[in-house]
């Protein structure tokens, strides 16, 4: 099998994995513990294969490098690179390194696979414990497409660019950065971020990267990532905010409330009455001849008709306030007359037609999911 196929058919194994949200199992203890032990001073070099064999010695577990990912980056074993540390993991250490030695615009990572530890590029790193996950795990739960526990995803001043191109490959998806857009609110591929974390979505992975580029910016100016037909854009909030959507959601769950049944009054007069020009129906003894009154007194039908009234009123006010909440939730001016938004319900289903933009800051407040 070609190196080029077999990284189609990791990927691909990658893609699957995170689409059924299967649950990363924990590394070897072993290994895992290796990787915790503390350095009380370390000098590692003067070359990259001199430096990973003396992490070995001091972890005490083997160390697998993917010579062949890392030569075509242009690594090798006599790459020169020199690391100093004092009271520091032995995974700290490798960081490190690993920092050191990756090219511009490329990110290095380890993982551990059966109590060894393996380096190459992040994304590959990503792939291989998803695909592992995979085969070895027997139960699987929901949670999405996630940054795995025993790789940590590490954006250090890297280009904007780079980063949403490790985002596409690594998460299958669709991702398209409206660029010209982005330039005009002062951020270009080059723009560099910077993200260390492990063991959350790739969503909040990308939100977290974007979020800090918006300091300062307001509404309108700052850059948020929506899906669309499948697509993730990314954006400006006035790109976003030009065309609109309409969206439905059954709210008759929140229409709903528990009415008082008060009960019926009986006509007592009625039952056994014998004075009528009727007898009864069936000589049940219930009279419905003479003044024709019925079982139930004027007061029951009375109390009955306001009781309806009642609950139309109150499902009236149920609407109201539900659409002034969610108006509230992201500002009056993202609705008519002002904005494009528009909000109504019929029957028990809430029709709001907004723009990509609306629609993102009412996913941001939690209002509508």
């Amino acid at each position: 099998m070609s190196a080029k196929t077999l990284s189609v058919v990791v990927c691909a194994l990658f893609v699957l994995a995170c689409t059924l949200g299967i649950a990363l199992a924990a590394p070897s203890k072993d290994a895992a513990t290796a990787m915790r032990v503390k350095v009380a001073s370390a000098r590692l070099g003067p070359d990259l294969g001199q430096a990973l064999s003396q992490l070995e010695k001091l972890s005490g577990t083997a160390f697998y490098p993917d010579w062949l990912v890392l030569g075509d980056l242009g690594l090798g074993k006599d790459t020169a690179v020199s690391v100093e540390g004092t009271e520091a993991a032995v995974g700290q250490l490798l960081d490190a390194v690993l920092h050191k030695v990756a090219p511009k615009g490329q990110m290095l990572a380890w993982f551990i696979d059966r109590d060894r530890v393996h380096i190459t590029t992040q994304a590959r790193a990503l792939a291989a414990t998803r695909s592992r996950e995979q085969a070895s795990s027997a139960a699987a739960r929901p949670g999405g497409r996630r940054v795995p526990s025993s790789t940590t995803l590490t954006f250090d001043e890297t280009p904007l660019g780079d980063a949403v191109n490790f985002f596409r490959s690594c998460s299958g998806l669709n991702i398209h950065a409206n660029w010209k857009a982005l330039e005009l609110s002062g951020i270009t591929k080059d723009t560099p971020i910077s993200l260390k974390v492990n063991n959350i979505s790739l969503g909040k992975a990308l939100t977290l990267t974007i979020e800090q580029l918006n300091a300062g910016k307001a509404r309108e100016d700052s850059i948020y990532w929506v899906v669309d037909d499948g697509v993730v854009l990314i954006s400006t909030g006035t790109a976003l905010n030009q065309k609109t959507k309409i969206k439905t959601y059954d709210v008759g769950d929140l229409l709903t409330f528990a009415p008082e049944f008060k009960g019926p009054r009986f006509n007592f007069d009625m039952i056994g009455n014998n004075s009528g020009s009727s007898t009864g129906v069936n000589g049940s003894g219930m009279g419905v001849g003479g003044d024709r009154k019925g079982l139930f007194d004027e007061e029951t039908t009375r109390e009955d008709r306001e009781d309806r009234d009642s609950r139309a009123v109150q499902r009236k006010e149920i609407r109201d306030t539900l659409i002034k909440t969610i108006k509230e939730a992201i500002g009056e001016d993202m609705w008519t007359p002002t904005g494009k938004g528009s909000i109504k319900m019929i029957g028990n289903r809430l029709v709001i037609s907004q723009t990509l933009l609306g629609f993102k800051l009412l996913e941001e407040s939690g209002t509508l999911h």
